[in-house]
This record gives structure tokens, sequence and C-alpha cells, in this order.
């Protein structure tokens, strides 16, 4: 029986060439034509010559040769990430990929994508994308830690969580888009993009079934609506993230009040509601870099909400005064990593809106700090933005209720945030 056909638009190959297509599925007129049968193959064999199909492998094997040494000759010479360059090749014709998106695995053939678990080679290669763009998406991973667990089976619970990973393929779905804009570029995956975002939705509403590694549901969380930010589909992204800023708070996220990891200090716990127990749905940190993990995911969270409430005009999931946050700000990933951390380098967010005393200069008040990362200045710019912004509309709407206090407290703030930015 032949093979099921259905109607659909004119294949891209017509389009392109400016051939009347009948956009029949498996194959259209033109290729039904052009395409040796099974028959002529057949007797084309049998005849002692060699077959059309051998001069068509034999082409592909010598492309696949040129392709093998230009990404050698790439690799050789220096590319930058950051700058998103590309080194030119002899050939112009030939695209060569920046760093993170070379050389491409040779199992990214076929249907590669409809893998439940990818192969653990085209895994690295996605995984490896979102890790070389980290530090832009403030989102942090000891990497050491991440990279030895990719090795253990998908069921430990030491291996990170689907709902991790398949937003991480997303996300480098995504920089593949950015770093080649043209979708007929071979390294672009922009097609696959509402493939792996449909994959990260399902396995974090796993994760929430069964209450498994929810640390690697909220960083994949963080990573999906980081990706509708960027693609412009805000409503998205802050429906989305008000889902992972209140599951922070049941996770008592917002109450880390020590960066100092001490293996006798129960997390705290949000409050119960009345006549119920309190759930613990993360067990204790077991050392400092997991401790780092919890406060560098949470503040990636609100950091995240502040973003979303602006740019959609919607009040923030996470509010200061209401929710009780007293989390310590995040300090340098070094910081973490070398036990080098000071009890004067502490501050919460309450502290950022605290303007210097009367008399002291803004930079008296902070003369003993050492300087925050460019994650925490970003933190407290986006927190004092909002704050301001929403003291702004109050005197719009209702200046009856402005407080000219709090007016004086926020600027004060602003000025003492400005004067010590780090360089």
């Amino acid at each position: 029986m032949p093979a099921k056909r259905r109607q659909r638009e004119p294949c891209k190959e017509c389009i392109a060439r400016n051939r009347p297509c009948e956009g029949l599925y498996p194959e259209c007129d033109y290729y039904r034509r052009s395409v040796p049968t099974r028959a002529a193959l057949a007797a084309e064999e049998a005849s002692g010559t060699k077959p059309h199909r051998y001069f068509l492998e034999q082409h592909v094997k010598k492309l696949e040769e040129k392709l093998e040494r230009l990404t050698e000759e790439a690799s050789s010479s220096n590319l930058s990430v950051d700058s998103r360059t590309v080194s030119k090749s002899p050939s112009p014709a030939v695209e060569l990929p920046p760093r993170p998106f070379h050389p491409r695995p040779a199992e990214m053939t076929g249907r590669w994508w409809e893998a439940e678990y990818l192969a653990p080679s085209v895994r690295d290669y996605l995984v490896g994308i979102t890790l070389a763009f980290a530090d832009e998406d403030h989102l942090y991973f000891h990497y050491p830690s991440f990279i030895a667990s990719l090795a253990e089976p998908p069921d430990s619970p030491q291996a990170p969580h689907r709902a991790l990973l398949e937003a991480m393929y997303l996300v480098a779905c995504y920089y593949t888009s950015i770093a080649f804009p043209s979708p007929d570029s071979p390294y672009s995956l922009v097609r696959l993009e509402n493939h792996f975002l449909a994959r990260a939705r399902k396995a974090q509403n796993d994760s929430l079934a069964w209450c498994d590694r929810l640390m690697d549901n909220l960083k994949g969380s963080c990573l999906v609506t980081g990706y509708f930010i960027k693609r412009g589909r805000y409503l998205e992204g802050h429906y989305h993230q008000s889902g992972a800023s209140r599951l922070a708070l049941s996770c008592g996220l917002h109450q880390i009040v020590s960066p100092i990891f001490d293996p006798n200090v129960q997390p705290t716990l949000p409050p119960a509601l009345a006549g119920q127990e309190k759930t613990i749905l993360l067990p204790p940190p077991a050392n400092q870099i997991e401790l780092a993990e919890r406060i560098m995911c949470f503040w990636g969270i609100y950091l995240r909400d502040k973003v979303a409430s602006i740019v959609t005009g919607s009040p923030p999931a996470l509010n200061e005064d209401q929710d009780g946050i007293i989390a310590v700000l995040p300090r340098p990933a070094v910081e973490y990593e070398t036990d080098d951390l000071r009890p004067e380098d502490m501050e919460s967010i309450m502290d950022v809106f605290k303007a210097a005393p009367p008399g002291a200069s803004a930079q008296s008040a902070l003369t003993n700090r050492r300087a925050d990362s460019h994650f925490t200045s970003h933190i407290k710019g986006m927190a004092l933005y909002e704050r301001a912004r929403t003291l702004m509309i109050m005197e719009q709407k209702a200046p009856e209720r402005l407080n000219q206090g709090d007016v004086a407290a926020i600027h004060g703030a602003i000025k003492v945030f400005l004067e010590n930015l780090p360089p």
C-alpha cells in the first residue's frame, strides 16, 4: 500500500527554485519523478555498474571530510565567544561557528531531538552552550560538581533533573539562533525551541508532582523565564516567573540569613497555616557550594520577577515587606568557593533601601565592605528602580497616600547605590 499522502504547503525546495509544487507528502511530484525508483536501483546494481547512490555516498563523504578539516582549522584559531566574532574561512561559502557551537556531535543526525534522553555527546554540546552564557543569565553553576553529576544515571538523586536539562536545551537553541540569525544555517536550532519548551514545562510539572529535585526545577524556571523575556513574550514570562517565585518562598529560600555553611543550622521554613504542620520541601544544604547555589538561585528568581513586573506593568510576585525577604544578598562566586566570606560584607535587600546616616557621605557608609559583584549590583538597581517606580505611580494616582519620608529615603538610597557601584 503506498504511503498516505496529505495536502500541505509547497515544499521549501520548490519555492526556492520557483517550481510549481503540488504540496504532497511524503514527496512532491518533482521528487517522485527525479529520484530513482527501487526497481531502477535494483536493475542498476544487477548490471554490475556502480549504483546511483554510490556516487551520492562518495559526495557526502567528501563533504564530511571537508567539514571536519575546516572544524579543526577553526578550533586552532582565536575565536571569541563574548564578542560573537567568527573567523574567516578560506572558503567564504562555509560558515564556521564560534567556540561554544563547534564541533557539532556526529550524533546530531536524523530526528535526534525526539529521544527521551539525548545522546551524551548531544546533551553535553547543548549544555556547554548554555554554560558558556550562564554569567549573562545570572545563573550560578559550580562547574566541577555539575559536570560530574551529568555522569550519574538519569534517575539518580545526584543527576540533574530533566526540568533543568530540558530548559538548558531550550536556551541553547535560543543562543544558536542569535549567533546564526538565518534559519537556514545548519548550526541554528531555532526550529526546535517550541519542542524543548514543551518538554521543559512537562518535566517541571513532573518535578513538582513528585517533589523531585526542586532546586533543579527552580533553576530551570529561571532559564525558561529568561527565554520568554528575551523573545519578547513578557506575559508568558511573568506568568511562569510568578509560579517560580511562590515555590521559592515555599522552600524558604527568602530566609537564608547567612552565606556561611553550618551543618548544625537547620533551614528556616516559611510559616505554616493555622492547624497545619510545616513541610520541608528541600533538605538542608550538604556543603558551602549547595548553600551558595540556593542563595544565587533565589536572587536570580527575584531579579527576573522585578524585570517581568516592570516590562508588563503587573505587580511583582515577590514583595520585600509582605513576604519577609531577609535573605542575604549574593557575593561573588569565588568567595563561596574559597570560603572567603566576611560578616561585614553581608547585607539584606532591606539594607539597600536605607539612605546614608545624616552627616555621613554615601561612600563612608560602606567603607569596610568589599565591592559587590555585577549580579548583586543588578539586583540592587532593579529593586531601587521598581520601588521608585511604585512611588511615582502612587503620586500620580493616589497622592494622598504618598509618604514624603519614603521618597526622601529612596532618593538617599539611590545616591548611596550610584556612588558605590563597582568599576
